[in-house]
Protein backbone atom coordinates (compact mmCIF):
# COMPACT_ATOMS: atom_id res chain seq x y z
CA UNK A 1 0.00 0.00 0.00
CA UNK A 2 0.97 3.44 -0.65
CA UNK A 3 1.94 5.83 2.37
CA UNK A 4 -1.81 7.83 1.75
CA UNK A 5 -3.21 3.93 1.82
CA UNK A 6 -1.53 3.45 5.40
CA UNK A 7 -2.66 6.97 7.00
CA UNK A 8 -6.16 6.52 5.79
CA UNK A 9 -5.87 2.52 7.56
CA UNK A 10 -4.32 4.52 10.79
CA UNK A 11 -7.46 7.10 10.67
CA UNK A 12 -9.95 4.08 10.29
CA UNK A 13 -8.17 1.57 12.87
CA UNK A 14 -9.00 5.13 15.37
CA UNK A 15 -12.09 5.67 14.12
CA UNK A 16 -13.28 2.25 14.39
CA UNK A 17 -12.15 1.92 17.88
CA UNK A 18 -13.73 5.37 18.55
CA UNK A 19 -16.89 3.81 17.63
CA UNK A 20 -16.31 0.08 19.19
CA UNK A 21 -15.95 2.12 22.93
CA UNK A 22 -18.53 4.47 22.00
CA UNK A 23 -21.23 1.65 21.45
CA UNK A 24 -20.08 -0.66 23.79
CA UNK A 25 -20.54 2.19 26.47
CA UNK A 26 -24.04 2.93 25.14
CA UNK A 27 -25.00 -0.60 24.80
CA UNK A 28 -23.17 -1.48 28.43
CA UNK A 29 -24.68 1.44 29.78
CA UNK A 30 -28.71 0.83 28.57
CA UNK A 31 -28.32 -3.02 29.56
CA UNK A 32 -27.90 -1.41 33.35
CA UNK A 33 -30.22 0.56 32.99
CA UNK A 34 -32.41 -1.99 31.72
CA UNK A 35 -31.77 -4.57 34.31
CA UNK A 36 -32.90 -2.30 36.70
CA UNK A 37 -36.11 -2.83 34.93
CA UNK A 38 -36.90 0.94 33.64
CA UNK A 39 -38.87 -0.56 30.97
CA UNK A 40 -37.86 -1.87 27.44
CA UNK A 41 -38.41 1.11 25.43
CA UNK A 42 -35.06 2.22 26.52
CA UNK A 43 -33.95 4.38 23.10
CA UNK A 44 -30.75 3.45 21.25
CA UNK A 45 -29.37 7.10 21.70
CA UNK A 46 -30.34 8.23 25.12
CA UNK A 47 -29.66 11.86 24.16
CA UNK A 48 -29.08 13.80 20.66
CA UNK A 49 -25.60 14.31 21.21
CA UNK A 50 -24.89 10.61 21.60
CA UNK A 51 -26.49 10.12 18.87
CA UNK A 52 -25.02 12.82 16.69
CA UNK A 53 -21.01 11.51 17.83
CA UNK A 54 -21.57 7.81 17.56
CA UNK A 55 -23.91 8.38 14.14
CA UNK A 56 -20.61 11.00 12.83
CA UNK A 57 -18.29 8.46 13.19
CA UNK A 58 -19.93 5.87 12.04
CA UNK A 59 -20.65 7.45 8.88
CA UNK A 60 -17.09 9.11 8.14
CA UNK A 61 -15.64 5.56 8.94
CA UNK A 62 -17.63 4.26 6.61
CA UNK A 63 -16.61 7.06 3.90
CA UNK A 64 -12.73 6.76 4.80
CA UNK A 65 -13.46 3.21 3.87
CA UNK A 66 -14.17 3.70 0.22
CA UNK A 67 -12.03 6.13 0.03
CA UNK A 68 -9.04 3.88 0.91
CA UNK A 69 -11.24 0.88 -1.80
CA UNK A 70 -10.71 3.03 -4.68
CA UNK A 71 -6.72 3.47 -3.97
CA UNK A 72 -6.40 0.11 -3.44
CA UNK A 73 -8.13 -1.82 -6.72
CA UNK A 74 -4.79 -2.96 -8.19
CA UNK A 75 -3.80 -5.07 -4.82
CA UNK A 76 -4.53 -8.71 -6.00
CA UNK A 77 -3.46 -12.00 -5.60
CA UNK A 78 -3.93 -12.30 -1.83
CA UNK A 79 -4.46 -15.85 -0.59
CA UNK A 80 -7.22 -16.03 1.46
CA UNK A 81 -5.40 -16.68 4.76
CA UNK A 82 -3.42 -13.32 4.40
CA UNK A 83 -6.46 -11.48 3.84
CA UNK A 84 -7.86 -12.77 6.86
CA UNK A 85 -4.70 -11.74 8.62
CA UNK A 86 -4.82 -7.81 7.17
CA UNK A 87 -8.36 -8.02 8.32
CA UNK A 88 -8.05 -9.02 11.79
CA UNK A 89 -7.96 -6.12 13.92
CA UNK A 90 -10.81 -4.92 12.47
CA UNK A 91 -12.61 -8.52 13.03
CA UNK A 92 -11.53 -8.09 16.75
CA UNK A 93 -12.67 -4.62 17.07
CA UNK A 94 -16.57 -5.35 15.40
CA UNK A 95 -16.63 -8.81 17.85
CA UNK A 96 -15.87 -6.90 21.25
CA UNK A 97 -17.94 -3.79 20.90
CA UNK A 98 -21.45 -4.43 22.90
CA UNK A 99 -24.44 -4.21 20.60
CA UNK A 100 -25.66 -0.82 19.67
CA UNK A 101 -29.36 -2.08 19.14
CA UNK A 102 -31.98 -4.07 20.78
CA UNK A 103 -32.55 -7.77 18.11
CA UNK A 104 -29.87 -9.58 19.73
CA UNK A 105 -32.47 -9.33 22.99
CA UNK A 106 -35.58 -10.54 21.21
CA UNK A 107 -33.03 -13.71 19.72
CA UNK A 108 -32.61 -14.82 22.82
CA UNK A 109 -35.34 -14.62 24.44
CA UNK A 110 -36.92 -16.85 21.77
CA UNK A 111 -33.69 -19.17 22.66
CA UNK A 112 -34.90 -18.87 26.10
CA UNK A 113 -38.81 -20.01 25.39
CA UNK A 114 -37.64 -22.69 23.22
CA UNK A 115 -35.50 -24.12 26.02
CA UNK A 116 -38.58 -24.44 28.52
CA UNK A 117 -40.89 -25.96 25.43
CA UNK A 118 -42.69 -22.36 24.60
CA UNK A 119 -43.45 -22.32 20.71
CA UNK A 120 -42.55 -19.04 20.08
CA UNK A 121 -44.16 -19.24 16.77
CA UNK A 122 -47.56 -19.07 19.08
CA UNK A 123 -46.60 -17.43 22.17
CA UNK A 124 -45.24 -13.71 21.67
CA UNK A 125 -42.18 -12.59 23.48
CA UNK A 126 -43.86 -10.09 25.33
CA UNK A 127 -46.14 -12.64 26.95
CA UNK A 128 -43.46 -14.95 28.19
CA UNK A 129 -41.44 -14.19 31.41
CA UNK A 130 -37.78 -14.58 31.78
CA UNK A 131 -34.31 -12.90 32.77
CA UNK A 132 -34.52 -11.20 29.22
CA UNK A 133 -38.10 -9.48 29.55
CA UNK A 134 -36.73 -6.15 30.64
CA UNK A 135 -34.90 -6.30 27.66
CA UNK A 136 -37.41 -6.40 24.91
CA UNK A 137 -39.24 -3.52 22.60
CA UNK A 138 -40.76 -6.16 20.50
CA UNK A 139 -43.62 -9.07 22.21
CA UNK A 140 -44.87 -9.87 19.19
CA UNK A 141 -44.22 -14.37 17.83
CA UNK A 142 -41.15 -14.96 15.96
CA UNK A 143 -40.78 -13.94 12.63
CA UNK A 144 -37.60 -15.87 12.05
CA UNK A 145 -37.49 -19.13 11.27
CA UNK A 146 -37.04 -22.50 12.49
CA UNK A 147 -32.98 -22.73 11.44
CA UNK A 148 -32.91 -19.35 13.19
CA UNK A 149 -33.98 -20.81 16.22
CA UNK A 150 -31.26 -23.16 16.57
CA UNK A 151 -28.67 -20.24 16.96
CA UNK A 152 -31.14 -18.81 19.31
CA UNK A 153 -31.06 -21.66 21.31
CA UNK A 154 -27.62 -21.91 21.34
CA UNK A 155 -27.00 -18.36 22.61
CA UNK A 156 -29.51 -18.89 25.26
CA UNK A 157 -27.98 -22.37 26.88
CA UNK A 158 -25.25 -19.44 28.12
CA UNK A 159 -28.01 -16.61 29.51
CA UNK A 160 -28.35 -18.63 32.44
CA UNK A 161 -24.63 -18.02 33.46
CA UNK A 162 -25.13 -14.34 32.89
CA UNK A 163 -27.03 -12.38 29.75
CA UNK A 164 -23.76 -10.69 28.24
CA UNK A 165 -22.26 -13.81 27.97
CA UNK A 166 -25.09 -15.24 25.57
CA UNK A 167 -24.53 -12.66 23.49
CA UNK A 168 -21.21 -12.75 22.68
CA UNK A 169 -22.01 -16.59 22.19
CA UNK A 170 -24.45 -15.52 19.55
CA UNK A 171 -21.90 -12.69 18.19
CA UNK A 172 -19.59 -15.41 17.67
CA UNK A 173 -21.50 -17.45 15.81
CA UNK A 174 -22.18 -14.44 13.63
CA UNK A 175 -18.12 -13.72 13.29
CA UNK A 176 -17.94 -17.26 12.56
CA UNK A 177 -20.52 -17.29 9.42
CA UNK A 178 -18.96 -13.55 7.98
CA UNK A 179 -15.62 -15.06 8.07
CA UNK A 180 -17.95 -18.50 6.37
CA UNK A 181 -20.04 -16.07 3.69
CA UNK A 182 -16.07 -14.18 3.11
CA UNK A 183 -14.36 -17.68 2.10
CA UNK A 184 -17.30 -18.21 0.10
CA UNK A 185 -17.14 -15.17 -1.90
CA UNK A 186 -13.22 -15.63 -2.84
CA UNK A 187 -14.05 -19.34 -3.96
CA UNK A 188 -17.18 -17.90 -6.19
CA UNK A 189 -14.40 -15.37 -7.43
CA UNK A 190 -11.71 -17.80 -8.14
CA UNK A 191 -9.93 -16.81 -11.66
CA UNK A 192 -10.75 -13.31 -11.28
CA UNK A 193 -8.03 -10.47 -11.12
CA UNK A 194 -10.41 -8.67 -8.57
CA UNK A 195 -10.88 -11.87 -6.17
CA UNK A 196 -8.40 -10.25 -3.58
CA UNK A 197 -10.33 -6.82 -3.52
CA UNK A 198 -13.51 -7.89 -3.28
CA UNK A 199 -13.06 -10.09 -1.02
CA UNK A 200 -11.40 -7.43 1.49
CA UNK A 201 -14.07 -5.17 0.41
CA UNK A 202 -16.16 -7.85 2.02
CA UNK A 203 -14.85 -8.98 5.00
CA UNK A 204 -13.87 -5.59 6.68
CA UNK A 205 -16.91 -3.54 5.18
CA UNK A 206 -17.51 -1.33 8.18
CA UNK A 207 -21.67 -1.11 7.76
CA UNK A 208 -21.56 -5.64 7.19
CA UNK A 209 -19.12 -5.75 10.36
CA UNK A 210 -21.41 -3.19 12.47
CA UNK A 211 -24.74 -4.62 11.87
CA UNK A 212 -23.84 -8.23 11.55
CA UNK A 213 -20.91 -8.81 14.20
CA UNK A 214 -21.31 -5.84 16.52
CA UNK A 215 -25.18 -5.41 16.68
CA UNK A 216 -25.50 -9.37 15.71
CA UNK A 217 -28.42 -9.27 13.02
CA UNK A 218 -29.65 -12.39 11.91
CA UNK A 219 -28.91 -11.64 7.94
CA UNK A 220 -25.48 -12.95 7.99
CA UNK A 221 -27.37 -16.26 7.91
CA UNK A 222 -29.40 -15.07 5.01
CA UNK A 223 -26.00 -14.03 3.36
CA UNK A 224 -24.85 -17.85 3.94
CA UNK A 225 -27.61 -18.93 1.80
CA UNK A 226 -27.52 -16.45 -0.69
CA UNK A 227 -23.93 -17.27 -1.44
CA UNK A 228 -24.44 -21.30 -0.84
CA UNK A 229 -27.29 -20.96 -3.77
CA UNK A 230 -24.85 -19.04 -6.10
CA UNK A 231 -22.65 -21.82 -5.76
CA UNK A 232 -25.27 -24.15 -6.01
CA UNK A 233 -26.48 -22.48 -9.30
CA UNK A 234 -22.85 -21.94 -10.54
CA UNK A 235 -22.03 -25.85 -10.43
CA UNK A 236 -26.02 -26.62 -11.96
CA UNK A 237 -27.39 -28.40 -8.60
CA UNK A 238 -30.21 -27.27 -8.72
CA UNK A 239 -32.11 -29.15 -6.42
CA UNK A 240 -29.74 -27.86 -3.56
CA UNK A 241 -30.26 -24.44 -4.97
CA UNK A 242 -33.98 -24.88 -4.16
CA UNK A 243 -33.45 -26.30 -0.78
CA UNK A 244 -30.83 -24.01 -0.03
CA UNK A 245 -33.40 -20.45 -0.39
CA UNK A 246 -35.99 -22.35 1.25
CA UNK A 247 -33.51 -22.86 4.39
CA UNK A 248 -33.22 -19.14 3.93
CA UNK A 249 -36.47 -18.66 4.08
CA UNK A 250 -36.48 -20.63 7.30
CA UNK A 251 -33.69 -18.61 8.95
CA UNK A 252 -35.75 -15.43 7.41
CA UNK A 253 -38.02 -14.13 5.52
CA UNK A 254 -36.68 -12.44 2.06
CA UNK A 255 -35.31 -15.38 0.42
CA UNK A 256 -38.83 -16.69 -0.47
CA UNK A 257 -39.20 -13.89 -2.91
CA UNK A 258 -35.73 -15.53 -5.31
CA UNK A 259 -37.19 -19.04 -5.35
CA UNK A 260 -39.59 -18.34 -8.57
CA UNK A 261 -36.71 -16.34 -9.77
CA UNK A 262 -35.00 -20.27 -9.92
CA UNK A 263 -38.07 -22.14 -10.69
CA UNK A 264 -38.54 -20.28 -14.02
CA UNK A 265 -35.28 -20.66 -14.91
CA UNK A 266 -35.70 -24.64 -14.02
CA UNK A 267 -38.50 -24.80 -16.36
CA UNK A 268 -37.38 -22.98 -19.44
CA UNK A 269 -34.58 -25.42 -19.17
CA UNK A 270 -36.93 -28.08 -18.46
CA UNK A 271 -34.86 -29.45 -15.54
CA UNK A 272 -38.14 -31.78 -14.52
CA UNK A 273 -36.66 -33.92 -12.54
CA UNK A 274 -34.88 -31.28 -10.33
CA UNK A 275 -38.09 -29.77 -9.62
CA UNK A 276 -39.81 -32.65 -8.64
CA UNK A 277 -37.50 -33.73 -6.44
CA UNK A 278 -37.08 -30.26 -4.90
CA UNK A 279 -40.74 -29.81 -4.55
CA UNK A 280 -41.48 -33.25 -2.89
CA UNK A 281 -38.67 -32.43 -0.69
CA UNK A 282 -40.04 -28.94 0.18
CA UNK A 283 -43.35 -30.36 0.74
CA UNK A 284 -41.95 -33.22 3.12
CA UNK A 285 -40.27 -30.39 4.88
CA UNK A 286 -43.48 -28.71 5.31
CA UNK A 287 -45.58 -31.35 6.37
CA UNK A 288 -42.88 -32.25 9.57
CA UNK A 289 -43.00 -28.30 10.66
CA UNK A 290 -47.08 -28.40 9.79
CA UNK A 291 -47.15 -31.18 12.61
CA UNK A 292 -44.64 -29.58 14.74
CA UNK A 293 -44.11 -26.68 15.44
CA UNK A 294 -45.89 -24.03 12.54
CA UNK A 295 -49.38 -26.05 13.08
CA UNK A 296 -51.48 -23.42 11.95
CA UNK A 297 -52.06 -20.57 9.21
CA UNK A 298 -51.05 -17.91 11.86
CA UNK A 299 -48.01 -19.48 12.82
CA UNK A 300 -47.06 -19.46 9.23
CA UNK A 301 -47.85 -16.02 9.08
CA UNK A 302 -45.71 -15.42 11.70
CA UNK A 303 -42.78 -15.75 9.51
CA UNK A 304 -43.97 -12.58 7.00
CA UNK A 305 -43.13 -10.31 9.56
CA UNK A 306 -46.73 -8.87 10.39
CA UNK A 307 -45.78 -6.93 13.64
CA UNK A 308 -43.75 -4.53 11.69
CA UNK A 309 -46.09 -1.94 11.30
CA UNK A 310 -45.68 2.18 10.73
CA UNK A 311 -43.46 3.50 8.01
CA UNK A 312 -39.71 4.26 8.86
CA UNK A 313 -36.67 5.47 6.70
CA UNK A 314 -39.09 4.65 3.51
CA UNK A 315 -40.59 6.33 0.86
CA UNK A 316 -43.67 5.43 2.68
CA UNK A 317 -42.83 7.79 5.51
CA UNK A 318 -41.96 10.85 2.92
CA UNK A 319 -45.25 10.60 1.20
CA UNK A 320 -46.98 10.16 4.61
CA UNK A 321 -45.71 13.58 5.83
CA UNK A 322 -46.06 15.27 2.31
CA UNK A 323 -50.10 14.26 2.59
CA UNK A 324 -50.24 15.04 6.05
CA UNK A 325 -52.08 11.97 6.65
CA UNK A 326 -52.00 9.40 9.57
CA UNK A 327 -50.33 6.44 8.77
CA UNK A 328 -53.37 4.27 9.86
CA UNK A 329 -55.52 5.36 7.04
CA UNK A 330 -52.67 6.13 4.62
CA UNK A 331 -50.13 3.76 4.98
CA UNK A 332 -51.96 0.33 3.90
CA UNK A 333 -53.16 2.23 0.31
CA UNK A 334 -49.73 3.56 -0.01
CA UNK A 335 -48.25 0.03 0.64
CA UNK A 336 -51.03 -1.91 -1.84
CA UNK A 337 -49.71 0.42 -4.62
CA UNK A 338 -45.95 -0.17 -3.79
CA UNK A 339 -46.55 -4.07 -3.76
CA UNK A 340 -48.11 -3.83 -6.79
CA UNK A 341 -45.45 -2.10 -8.62
CA UNK A 342 -42.77 -4.25 -6.98
CA UNK A 343 -45.17 -7.24 -8.62
CA UNK A 344 -45.14 -5.86 -11.99
CA UNK A 345 -41.06 -5.33 -11.98
CA UNK A 346 -40.66 -8.79 -10.50
CA UNK A 347 -42.96 -10.17 -13.30
CA UNK A 348 -40.74 -8.58 -15.83
CA UNK A 349 -37.61 -10.25 -14.57
CA UNK A 350 -38.96 -13.22 -14.55
CA UNK A 351 -40.29 -12.92 -18.40
CA UNK A 352 -36.59 -11.74 -18.70
CA UNK A 353 -35.15 -14.55 -16.98
CA UNK A 354 -37.38 -16.98 -19.02
CA UNK A 355 -36.52 -15.57 -22.42
CA UNK A 356 -32.93 -15.13 -22.25
CA UNK A 357 -30.81 -18.47 -23.46
CA UNK A 358 -27.93 -17.83 -22.11
CA UNK A 359 -28.95 -17.07 -18.21
CA UNK A 360 -25.48 -17.36 -16.24
CA UNK A 361 -24.90 -17.03 -12.45
CA UNK A 362 -23.76 -13.10 -13.07
CA UNK A 363 -27.37 -13.02 -14.31
CA UNK A 364 -28.41 -14.77 -11.60
CA UNK A 365 -26.54 -12.33 -8.97
CA UNK A 366 -27.93 -8.81 -10.35
CA UNK A 367 -31.37 -9.84 -10.73
CA UNK A 368 -31.27 -11.07 -7.30
CA UNK A 369 -29.37 -7.66 -6.31
CA UNK A 370 -31.90 -5.59 -8.58
CA UNK A 371 -34.79 -7.47 -6.95
CA UNK A 372 -33.82 -6.42 -3.35
CA UNK A 373 -32.88 -3.21 -4.09
CA UNK A 374 -36.32 -2.19 -5.39
CA UNK A 375 -38.44 -3.94 -2.66
CA UNK A 376 -35.98 -2.23 -0.08
CA UNK A 377 -35.98 1.17 -1.52
CA UNK A 378 -39.90 1.54 -3.21
CA UNK A 379 -42.09 -1.04 -0.95
CA UNK A 380 -40.70 -1.82 2.33
CA UNK A 381 -42.69 0.65 4.37
CA UNK A 382 -40.28 -0.29 7.61
CA UNK A 383 -36.55 0.19 6.55
CA UNK A 384 -33.61 -1.03 8.72
CA UNK A 385 -29.91 0.31 7.95
CA UNK A 386 -28.70 -3.66 8.22
CA UNK A 387 -30.98 -4.34 5.39
CA UNK A 388 -28.19 -3.06 2.00
CA UNK A 389 -26.10 -5.87 3.90
CA UNK A 390 -28.37 -8.21 2.12
CA UNK A 391 -27.58 -6.55 -1.29
CA UNK A 392 -23.27 -5.78 -0.45
CA UNK A 393 -22.73 -10.21 -1.48
CA UNK A 394 -23.79 -9.23 -5.24
CA UNK A 395 -22.59 -5.98 -5.29
CA UNK A 396 -18.76 -7.73 -4.30
CA UNK A 397 -19.99 -10.89 -6.84
CA UNK A 398 -20.45 -8.47 -9.79
CA UNK A 399 -16.78 -7.65 -9.55
CA UNK A 400 -18.07 -4.04 -9.85
CA UNK A 401 -18.65 -4.54 -13.18
CA UNK A 402 -22.25 -3.56 -13.47
CA UNK A 403 -21.65 0.59 -12.91
CA UNK A 404 -25.69 1.39 -12.17
CA UNK A 405 -25.81 -1.39 -10.25
CA UNK A 406 -22.33 -0.66 -8.09
CA UNK A 407 -23.45 2.88 -7.63
CA UNK A 408 -26.80 2.77 -6.82
CA UNK A 409 -25.89 -0.40 -4.28
CA UNK A 410 -23.10 2.16 -3.15
CA UNK A 411 -25.22 5.06 -2.52
CA UNK A 412 -27.70 3.14 -0.26
CA UNK A 413 -24.65 1.70 1.20
CA UNK A 414 -24.27 5.52 2.44
CA UNK A 415 -27.50 6.25 3.09
CA UNK A 416 -28.10 3.43 5.31
CA UNK A 417 -24.42 4.34 7.08
CA UNK A 418 -26.85 7.73 7.72
CA UNK A 419 -29.32 6.24 9.50
CA UNK A 420 -27.87 6.66 12.78
CA UNK A 421 -26.86 10.26 12.59
CA UNK A 422 -30.43 11.10 11.65
CA UNK A 423 -32.22 9.09 13.95
CA UNK A 424 -34.13 11.64 15.46
CA UNK A 425 -34.60 13.52 12.23
CA UNK A 426 -37.56 10.86 10.70
CA UNK A 427 -38.15 12.96 7.63
CA UNK A 428 -34.94 14.07 6.71
CA UNK A 429 -33.34 9.91 7.55
CA UNK A 430 -36.02 8.74 5.14
CA UNK A 431 -35.47 11.43 2.28
CA UNK A 432 -31.54 10.48 2.46
CA UNK A 433 -32.24 6.73 2.94
CA UNK A 434 -34.35 6.43 -0.59
CA UNK A 435 -32.53 10.26 -2.10
CA UNK A 436 -29.04 8.83 -2.21
CA UNK A 437 -29.33 5.60 -4.10
CA UNK A 438 -32.03 7.38 -6.61
CA UNK A 439 -29.40 9.72 -7.51
CA UNK A 440 -26.48 7.04 -7.61
CA UNK A 441 -28.89 5.05 -10.01
CA UNK A 442 -29.83 8.22 -12.34
CA UNK A 443 -26.07 9.67 -11.96
CA UNK A 444 -24.15 6.14 -12.45
CA UNK A 445 -22.85 6.98 -16.10
CA UNK A 446 -21.39 10.21 -14.90
CA UNK A 447 -20.01 9.33 -11.65
CA UNK A 448 -18.23 6.61 -13.61
CA UNK A 449 -16.63 9.17 -16.10
CA UNK A 450 -15.71 11.68 -13.39
CA UNK A 451 -14.25 8.92 -10.52
CA UNK A 452 -12.16 7.50 -13.84
CA UNK A 453 -12.25 4.34 -11.50
CA UNK A 454 -10.22 1.08 -12.81
CA UNK A 455 -12.25 -1.93 -12.37
CA UNK A 456 -10.47 -5.17 -12.34
CA UNK A 457 -10.70 -7.51 -15.37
Amino acid sequence: MNQKSIFITYVATILAICLAIDTSWLGISKFIELQAHTGGRYPIFPNLFSQLRTGLEYLTLNIIYLFWLRNNFSIKNLKFQNILKNSTLFLIIAFLAYPLGNDVYLYLQYGVMNLNHVNPFIQGAGNFSSHLSPFLRWGQTSTYGPIAQIFFVIGALFTSIHIILGIYVLKLLFLIFHLVNTYLIYSLLNNSQAQTIVTIFYVINPLILFEQVTNAHLDVLVGTTLLLSFICFKYCRYVWLIVTLVCGFFTKTIPIIYIPLVLVRLVKEKKWKSLALATSIIIIVILILERTILPTIGTWKSLLNPGATGASASLHKILLVLFSSGSNELLPKLQLITYIGFAVYYCFILLKIFSNNNYKINDLILDIGRITLVLFLFATAWNMPWYVSLILPMTALLNFKNHVFLFTSLAFYLSSSCYYLLASFHVLQSIVMVGLPILGFLFSPQLQRQLRMNFPD
